[in-house]
């Protein structure tokens, strides 16, 4: 459902000020505006705004006014008896400055609240709205056992996507604080999703090449490299070993792609498996999705264990298990995406700067080098079999390469460890 703009320009439903339990996000009280809480310390005060801006989002006052938001929502014909004279319920998710801005949004339905997903965007994203309705009727609908959230409305003037809320726990919660299997069945589960998503959904998005992706790694090099430090040296040396890669892995078939799936992105609620955050959808190499996955699962791992191998029972159970479910042989492109995923995620540590950005940042690029440097189908096979694949020690440069990009990985490896001093 799309809404252009509201045909009544006066509201006359008296709509209260939300009252919200204390939560890190965004929340309004009554008389006291729109409080931004940060970390703060256990008993701090939050600090609280009237109105909170983003000159990169400018509709994000609108939709944080209570008034004004259900000016809009009253236009649409939402599955459910809204009563308009109750409040509005605001809780911020999560907030990419000048990019989007997540809500959960709660109307008074009946003795209870409806809770739905709301997503303020920079610029408009009515084509979101467009393809989560062409993946739900392409056997994605909400009832599948392999789903998506059911798109309520695209809200033109406040540039909002609204979609109802999954129900369920997150995939990511399974995987790191699993009872028994739980780590393993969760893997499995978000494996046949994307195998499935990938071989039926329809083909929309943004289309992947791999030289726009060289590209991109380049910036990201530089802007690493700029930094100084360890990155000058280990930046360079990831993306070279990168454009050898990619020189080795032939013609790549796209088809459509998530763009961000994780364990975060998956929700599993019964046998239902709905997969949420749709901003990023392409047409992309499979093994992106994948190898974006299993990454994740790493940093996770890193962040909470402080080593990236801790949950690599689960990252393997997802390779094994999508591999079979894909019927699709191993091929150097996981490897190859695994380790550009790991600069753009050292980029991404650079750009947040947030405290230990340095150590995670080095750490992404310190194990995209180690990918790199182990042969591509060896990595794949021992990640499959939930095996650690350890970089091969080049004693030099030429190493019985069996090829010239095999010798060139050989180099980067080599490389590393003069760079770690072994």
């Amino acid at each position: 459902m799309f809404v252009d703009s509201p045909t009544d320009p006066v509201f006359k439903h008296a709509v209260n000020r939300p009252v919200l339990s204390i939560h890190e996000g965004i929340e309004a009280f009554p008389g006291e505006g729109l409080r931004v809480l940060g970390h703060y310390g256990e008993n701090a005060m939050p600090e609280c705004v009237e109105n909170p801006t983003d000159p990169g989002i400018p509709t994000l006052a609108a939709v944080c006014d209570p008034v004004e938001l259900a000016k809009h929502l009253s236009l649409l014909s939402l599955p459910w008896d809204w009563d308009t004279s109750q409040a509005i319920r605001l809780r911020l998710l999560k907030w990419h400055r000048e990019s989007r801005c997540t809500f959960e949004i709660a109307l008074k339905v009946a003795d209870a609240w409806q809770e739905l997903i709301g997503k303020v965007y920079a610029e408009d994203r009515s084509d979101i709205y467009q393809a989560m309705e062409e993946i739900r009727r392409a056997g994605f609908g909400s009832d599948a056992e392999f789903a998506l959230p059911r798109p309520l409305a695209y809200l033109a003037p406040l540039r909002l996507l609204l979609y109802e809320k999954a129900p369920g726990t997150r995939a990511r919660e399974l995987i790191l604080n699993p009872r028994d299997s739980e780590d393993v069945l969760a893997a499995e589960r978000c494996a046949h999703w994307l195998a499935r998503f990938q071989a039926l959904a329809p083909r929309l998005g943004p289309v992947y090449t791999l030289d726009d992706h060289l590209s991109s790694l380049k910036q990201w090099c530089r802007s690493l490299s700029d930094h100084g430090g360890p990155f000058a040296k280990k930046a360079p040396l990831l993306f070279e070993g990168l454009k050898a890669a990619a020189a080795g892995l032939g013609r790549i078939e796209l088809c459509p792609g998530h763009g961000t799936y994780t364990p975060g992105q998956v929700v599993l609620d019964g046998s239902r498996t709905v997969v949420i955050d749709w901003d990023t959808y392409e047409m992309a190499d499979p093994c992106r999705d994948v190898a974006r996955f299993v990454v994740e699962i790493k940093r996770n791992a890193w962040k909470h264990l402080g080593s990236l191998h801790a949950y690599d029972r689960a990252a393997g159970i997802f390779v094994k298990t999508y591999f079979a479910a894909a019927h699709a042989a191993i091929t150097p492109n996981l490897a190859f995406h695994e380790a550009a995923i790991c600069l753009e995620r050292a980029k991404h540590d650079r750009d947040k700067q947030v405290q230990g950005w340095q150590q995670k940042a080095e750490i992404m690029l310190d194990e995209g080098l180690r990918i790199l440097s182990t042969d591509p189908i060896e990595y794949a096979t021992a990640t499959r079999s939930v095996q650690v694949a350890l970089a091969h020690r080049y004693e030099n440069g030429v190493a019985a390469a069996a090829n010239k990009t095999a010798f060139i990985l050989g180099l980067v490896a080599e490389a590393l460890l003069d760079l770690s001093g072994a």
